[in-house]
């Protein structure tokens, strides 16, 4: 079965990065942690680590700002069209959890899209801190 979210332990987190690093190279083919649909934010108030990622919501704000249609359900999971997109970033500022992000060397939107039901950052989390749930 494949995964529907990613699931954050902020407890197991180590800060480690390379949940964000895997996910780079997938998706950029580059060790670049701001070029990740995962990203890690160190909150210094609670002094944990605090994973910024796409959380599949039920009710999602996302796909509901986006005027041009590029996000949608497919099975449970919210896609990205990126030949839809018209990079007006509305999704990206309703979104709760920071969980799409605008690259802008290359101009696009990052968002998790769990590498097709194998989430590559999970692989790479040697601390157990970042699962896929079904």
């Amino acid at each position: 079965m494949k995964p529907k979210r990613l699931m954050f332990d902020a407890a197991k987190c180590t800060g480690c990065q390379s949940c964000a690093l895997a996910c780079s190279v997938m998706k950029f083919g580059e060790c670049n942690p701001y070029h990740a649909a995962v990203r890690l934010f160190r909150n210094p108030f609670r002094n944990t680590e605090e994973a910024l990622f796409c959380r599949q919501c039920d009710d999602a704000p996302c796909v509901d700002s986006c005027a041009a249609g590029a996000l949608f359900r497919d099975g449970g999971q919210i896609r990205l069209d990126t030949g839809r997109c018209t990079l007006c970033r509305s999704c990206a500022e309703v979104c709760p959890h920071q969980g799409i992000t605008f690259i802008g060397g290359t101009g696009e939107l990052v968002k998790c899209d769990l590498c097709g039901g194998n989430p590559v950052c999970t692989a790479f989390c040697s601390s157990g801190a970042l699962t896929a749930a079904s």
